[in-house]
């Protein structure tokens, strides 16, 4: 049994001794620690981060993202680490990273102890689902960087576009209830309620959750969706393609008799985009304005790139 429990752990203790530093001379001089503004080898965990990494100019610094990296389209081709709340110290050393950036929602957190161990610096950046959560998230990762002007000028344009929104919104008198449904990947739908990215987004387009009455993520019946009365749909374009499109999503039996699949109200969007809440916020946020809010002027960015 021990000579098993030896063998599995092999390989995960040769990656620790190898990413660790060499023993250190007992009388050299304390060795300064990595400075992870000079990181060359960054790892991006969050698909809102590696979005703030490229906005700063810095992607040529990536090595690796995770899963839900997908943005901008030249992150497919590098490496993937894995879902990011299902790290492992394998994937993640095997890189031979000198930085790692994660969002708080990463993990599992003894995953990113060891390789904190291993002597690779691990920055967490902050995950809020809000105006101001958005812009600490840039400045935490610009400061990780070296780059703190340029994260307050990428924050300062991201604040400048949500403020526009805002003052569109002022003259709004009435607020549609508004549905957003995910997919389960299995057929079935799912409808965001409170303390969830899609409430916030919903909250900053100036629409109401209709779902609020709940916590999370649930399960969407008939029977919920018609007492929900949603005047707005929103879905992912993920949940829209793996359903069969917008079409299908109307028809879907949870959805039918919705007054926004009989008066024709869904939009489609990415759900990076919406959900990230990473800098391209303010994008999502103009789109949901016009698609909730028809009686305003149309505004020339609406359409989502």
């Amino acid at each position: 049994m021990r000579s098993l429990l030896r063998a599995a752990l092999a390989p995960l203790i040769g990656l620790l001794l190898a990413a660790a530093p060499a023993a250190a001379d007992p009388s050299a001089p304390d060795p300064s620690p990595p400075d992870p503004s000079a990181a060359s080898r960054i790892v991006s965990v969050d698909g809102a981060v590696t979005e703030i990494v490229y906005a700063l100019g810095q992607g040529g610094r990536v090595v690796a993202t995770d899963t839900t990296s997908s943005w901008p389209a030249e992150v497919a081709s590098l490496p993937k680490v894995g879902y990011k709340r299902s790290l492992t110290p394998e994937g993640l050393l095997s890189l031979r990273p000198d930085l790692i950036l994660a969002s708080s929602t990463a993990g599992p957190a003894q995953v990113l102890d060891a390789v904190r161990a291993a002597g690779v610096p691990v920055v967490t950046v902050p995950d809020a689902h809000s105006t101001e959560g958005v812009l600490a998230k840039v400045r935490a990762v610009a400061v990780a960087l070296g780059l703190p002007a340029q994260g307050e000028a990428l924050a300062g344009r991201i604040a400048a576009d949500l403020e526009t929104q805002a003052a569109r919104l002022a003259t709004v008198r009435e607020r549609p209830r508004v549905l957003f449904v995910m997919d389960t990947g299995q057929g079935g739908l799912m409808a965001a309620g409170r303390d969830t990215a899609a409430d916030a987004a919903i909250a900053l387009a100036g629409g109401i959750n209709a779902f609020a009455g709940v916590t999370g993520l649930k399960p969407l019946t008939p029977e919920a969706a018609v007492l929900a009365a949603p005047q707005v749909i929103v879905v992912t374009h993920q949940a829209a393609d793996r359903q069969g499109g917008l079409a299908s999503i109307a028809a879907h039996p949870a959805l039918a008799l919705t007054p926004a699949v009989r008066d024709g109200r869904l939009v489609s969007l990415d759900a990076l985009l919406v959900l990230g809440f990473g800098p391209r916020i303010g994008e999502a946020v103009r789109v949901m304005v016009a698609a909730f809010h028809p009686e305003l002027p149309a505004q020339a960015a609406e359409v989502p790139r």
